[in-house]
């Protein structure tokens, strides 16, 4: 047998480069709560495609998240994720109450990823049910985005709700831990 070194599919940056990236104020809003719990920053136009892609049809819709993670190099459990990209399924299977989305939607963040984003999490609807996770969404989480810094977001876009989740247990993320700019 012979051992290869392989570079890793992830790596995280420095929270530096990340704070280099945001504007004074936005640094101190992420300085003061990435200490007890990890903070996602996303542009309110990454919102808002979202938004609009899920209120198109009354049925589950779904995509995944590009971005990156700055993690604090003293101490690895601070870190900051920043989603920086939508990539929208358009190949699924869905109902109401269901989403199957095909893998095309692999290849595609590959293709419209830049350099050093990755897939950091997921998004979909729950049309007119509510914004929470499933037990079929934990378990997606789980199989799929079971990093720490892997985020799930649940979009109710009938009844303008969401909610952020993180890592493989799919932790609730308090709202005061996501900044928009």
């Amino acid at each position: 047998m012979r051992w290869t070194e392989k570079k890793p599919d992830f790596t995280p940056e420095s929270v530096d480069a990340g704070f280099h990236s945001l504007g004074f104020l936005e640094c101190l809003n992420v300085l003061t709560k990435f200490r007890s719990r990890p903070v996602i920053v996303l542009q309110k136009t990454i919102m808002k495609d979202i938004i609009e892609h899920l209120k198109k049809r009354n049925v589950e819709m779904g995509g995944l998240l590009l971005g990156r993670v700055f993690q604090d190099v003293d101490c690895p459990s601070d870190f900051f994720v920043t989603v920086e990209k939508v990539i929208q399924s358009s190949t699924f299977s869905s109902t109401n109450v269901s989403l199957e989305m095909a893998a095309d939607v692999w290849n595609a963040a590959r293709e419209q990823g830049a350099a050093g984003q990755y897939v950091i999490g997921w998004y979909h609807s729950h049309p007119n049910l509510g914004a929470f996770f499933s037990g079929t969404d934990r378990h997606t989480q789980r199989s799929f985005f079971n990093q720490r810094h892997s985020v799930g977001l649940v979009v109710d876009p009938i009844r303008n709700e969401r909610k952020f989740f993180m890592g493989p247990e799919s932790d609730e993320l308090p709202v005061e831990h996501t900044i928009q700019l």
